[in-house]
């Protein structure tokens, strides 16, 4: 049986290490060699731009 505050103790260890987390470590594991290949094939593929931005967009 699971005891019954499991899922704010796992909440508590997430919430850790999130705080324990900056962008530039957070990208340098996105980009370490054992997860660059898994990351890049879960990524949409390139879509270039047709209208700008700051186009008016006319319906």
């Amino acid at each position: 049986m699971k005891h019954p505050n499991q899922p704010a103790a796992q909440r508590q260890r997430v919430l850790a290490h999130v705080a324990d987390t900056d962008v530039g470590g957070f990208f340098d594991l996105l980009t370490a060699p054992q997860l660059l290949d898994r990351v890049e094939a879960l990524q949409p593929p390139f879509r270039e731009r047709v209208y700008s931005p700051f186009a008016p967009v006319l319906a």
